[in-house]
């Protein structure tokens, strides 16, 4: 089986400064994928690499077993861990900006997961609360169909009730259509049951690659396998 997504010998410094060191693993189609670590571990920046956003100093990436090309990146939704569209934009300007962009784009999707979180057409961003900004931009991410959804933080500063949403919202969009799915989270609780792997970063290398299930078995949660490998 092909990787959807494969990273070979990835390195990336910002001023002399080492943030990624040789970075190896791939995503096969269908899995849910959690790459966890501390704050600083290079998570975010791997994954702007990953989506062509940023360019490693070495090593290679492979999108659907090709170079990064606009072809293949169309085939990938990222919510990065900040929004951005413009605060004065309104919903519907944000779903109309989408529609014109992506081909794929399935407004009824959008519409159905925004009209969940009571989100109006005409309310403005600035207007939204933390957790309908976060509805928001996923509808748009999982309203493209990818074959290959990258989420950085989705859950980050949520409420319960939002980051419950939030969850249900990308299990469905799983269910439904199987794409491959990679998540940066500190949140556990509400996410480590729908891991398929986990991939572990610290000071920019991979310490750990494994199934999640064989990780629940030995350590009890994913949560305890965190603390007792992050801090031995």
């Amino acid at each position: 089986m092909s990787s959807v997504l494969e990273l070979k010998g990835i390195e990336k410094s910002f001023g002399g400064h080492p943030v990624l060191r040789q970075v190896e693993f791939a995503l096969e189609p269908g899995k849910v994928v959690g790459l966890l670590g501390p704050n600083g571990a290079g998570k975010s920046t791997l994954l702007k690499i990953a989506v062509g956003l940023l360019m490693p100093d070495a090593g290679q990436v492979r999108v659907f077993g090709e170079p990064p090309s606009w072809q293949s990146l169309a085939r990938i939704a990222f919510l990065p861990d900040r929004g951005h569209f413009a605060r004065g934009l309104k919903v519907e300007a944000a779903l109309a900006m989408a529609a014109r962009l992506y081909d794929r784009f399935d407004r009824g999707l959008a519409e159905a997961v925004l009209k969940d979180a009571h989100l109006r057409p005409g309310t403005r961003l600035s207007e939204l609360s933390r957790g309908q900004e976060a509805r928001l931009h996923l509808a748009l991410c999982v309203a493209r169909h990818p074959e290959l959804l990258i989420l950085d933080e989705p859950l980050s500063g949520l409420d319960i009730l939002s980051r419950e949403a939030m969850v249900e919202t990308v299990i469905g969009t799983v269910s439904d259509e199987a794409p491959a799915v990679l998540i940066t989270t500190h949140d556990l609780d509400e996410v480590e049951g729908h891991f398929d792997e986990v991939i572990l970063l610290q000071e920019g290398k991979v310490v750990l690659k494994a199934e999640a299930e064989s990780l629940r078995v030995r350590y009890g949660s994913l949560r305890q396998m965190y603390k007792e490998v992050m801090q031995p």
